[in-house]
């Protein structure tokens, strides 16, 4: 399985406890759709904590393993930061059992909006064109909301987060549809605390579209 360490890593795993880089005690890694893997070796522990960090895009084998030797270095038990070996038998092992996933591609996407956003090009024509679902920079189908394709559309690097906002609000309180949605998507942002509780549903708000359009390019959907 040599042949992985010339191919791009990415993961969305994530652990629920601190993360312990002092020693091989299982730990349990946890992905989006509730699988749970555990996971022993501190460099394969700090490397699934960067692959988050990192994702939607992707690390080689070399850019991964120096990172997490780096902060096992640092935040662990050093002695650990060496043992190459055992950490890319316990990567394949989570690759054969689906954990992480690697591509031929390097791939970096914007993962925070930029002054004046945009959505890649063929995201906005789905948008345009009423498609319901688009892919993702790794090729999962996505399904969209009205409101999130509304969104799509008017990050077209023309307008910035205050401009969007102002054109969205306008567009949700003429449509029942849309302000049904965008109460739905405001109390799941609430409720996974990426949204401050303090930020009502009465007013379309600048934080409410700043973290709508980071959650889609966690998707890899943003070209800045």
């Amino acid at each position: 399985m040599d042949v992985l360490k010339e191919y791009y890593f990415y993961s969305d795993l994530f652990i629920k406890e601190d993360i312990d880089l002092f020693s091989a005690e299982p730990q349990t890694f946890v992905s989006p759709s509730a699988d749970s893997y555990i996971v022993s070796h501190p460099l394969t522990k700090a490397a699934l904590a960067e692959l988050l960090m990192a994702y939607p895009n992707t690390s080689s084998f070399i850019e991964l393993s120096q990172r997490a030797a780096a902060s096992v270095t640092e935040y662990g038990d050093g002695k650990f930061a060496g043992e190459t070996d055992s950490f890319f038998n316990e990567l394949v092992n989570l690759y054969l059992s689906g954990a992480i996933n690697v591509t031929t591609t390097q791939r970096q996407c914007a993962t925070v909006p930029s002054e004046k956003p945009r959505f890649n090009g063929l995201t906005r024509a789905f948008c345009r064109h009423n498609k319901f679902s688009v892919a993702s920079v790794h090729h999962d189908s996505i399904t969209l909301n009205r409101l999130q394709r509304e969104l799509i559309e008017l990050t077209d690097g023309h307008r910035d987060i205050q401009q969007i906002t102002t054109e969205l609000s306008t567009a949700i309180n003429s449509d029942e549809s849309l302000q049904a949605e965008y109460t739905q998507m405001l109390e799941t942002l609430r409720r996974n605390d990426t949204l401050s509780k303090a930020i009502h549903s009465g007013e379309v708000n600048p934080a409410f579209v700043q973290q709508a359009i980071t959650n889609l390019a966690y998707l890899g959907l943003l070209d800045s």
